[in-house]
C-alpha cells in the first residue's frame, strides 16, 4: 500500500498490510527479526466433511432431508462430535472434530461414522461412508500475537485477519473478526493527518485483548460441543 505525495520533499507513506491467512508468512519474516512473537497453539483434534447430500421427497422425508433442516445438529461423544448445518438446498454441511487419524479406516470404525453416514444416506449415496474415508483431513488451532504491528527500517507493517489471530471454529466468529478488523482499521485511518504507524499501534491496542478472548471462548465451546451438551443436566 502506498499512499500520500511522492515528490522527493514529500516521500510516500509506504505501509505493508499482511491479510495472508493462519499461516502468514508476513508474521513469520516479522518474528524473524524480532518485532513480533507469536503462539500457534494446535489442538489435538482434526476435522474432515461428512457427504449430507439432499434426499429425494418421500412420505417418510417429506422435506427432502433425514434430520430437521433448521436446527444445528451435534452429535457429543466426549472426545469427538459430528456436525451438520443446514444448507438452502436440503443438503447439510457435516463435520466430524476427532483425534488425529480420522484417515484410517480402523479409526474411523471406532468412532462409527462408515455406519452413521451408511445408515442415513445408503439409498442416496452407498459409497458415503468409502468418500467419509477418503476426503481430505485438516487441523484446527489458534495464532496469537504480542502486536498486530510493527516498524522495521521506518517501515509500518500490520497483520490483520487470520494472519494475526487465527481462532478454531467453535464459536463461529472467525469471519466476523475478519470483517471488524476491517471496520476498525478503517476508524482509525480516517485521520489523515496522523502517521500510519500511529494508526496501526491504535489500531493493535483496540483489538488485541478482543481477539485473545474470543480465542478462549472458542476453544472452551470446542469442549462444551464436544461433551458438555452430552450431559442432561
Amino acid at each position: 500500500m502506498v499512499s500520500g505525495h511522492s515528490d522527493a520533499s514529500h516521500p510516500p507513506d509506504t505501509a505493508v498490510i499482511g491479510c495472508d491467512g493462519a499461516g502468514s508468512r508476513l508474521r513469520y519474516a516479522l518474528s524473524n527479526v524480532g518485532v513480533v512473537s507469536f503462539s500457534e497453539e494446535m489442538i489435538g483434534h482434526e476435522y474432515k466433511e461428512v457427504p449430507f447430500v439432499a434426499l429425494s421427497t418421500s412420505a417418510e422425508h417429506p422435506e427432502g432431508t433425514a434430520i430437521h433442516n433448521g436446527s444445528i445438529h451435534i452429535w457429543p461423544r466426549e472426545d469427538f462430535f459430528l456436525m451438520a448445518l443446514a444448507n438452502l438446498d436440503g443438503s447439510f454441511t457435516g463435520t466430524i472434530y476427532a483425534r488425529n487419524g480420522l484417515n484410517d479406516e480402523d479409526r474411523a470404525a471406532d468412532v462409527g461414522l462408515p455406519s452413521f453416514v451408511h445408515l442415513r444416506y445408503r439409498r442416496q449415496r452407498p459409497n458415503a461412508a468409502a468418500e467419509l474415508i477418503s476426503n481430505p483431513q485438516s487441523k484446527l488451532g489458534s495464532v496469537r500475537c504480542n502486536t498486530h504491528t510493527a516498524v522495521v527500517s521506518g517501515v509500518p507493517y500490520l497483520l490483520v485477519g487470520d494472519a494475526a489471530h487465527a481462532i478454531v471454529p467453535f464459536f463461529g466468529q472467525g469471519c466476523n473478526c475478519g470483517f471488524e478488523d476491517c471496520v476498525v482499521l478503517d476508524e482509525h485511518l480516517q485521520d489523515k493527518s496522523r502517521p500510519l504507524a500511529v494508526a496501526f499501534r491504535a489500531y493493535s491496542a483496540q483489538l488485541l485483548a478482543d481477539t485473545d478472548a474470543i480465542a478462549d471462548m472458542a476453544l472452551d465451546n470446542f469442549v462444551e460441543m464436544m461433551s458438555r451438551v452430552a450431559d442432561p443436566k
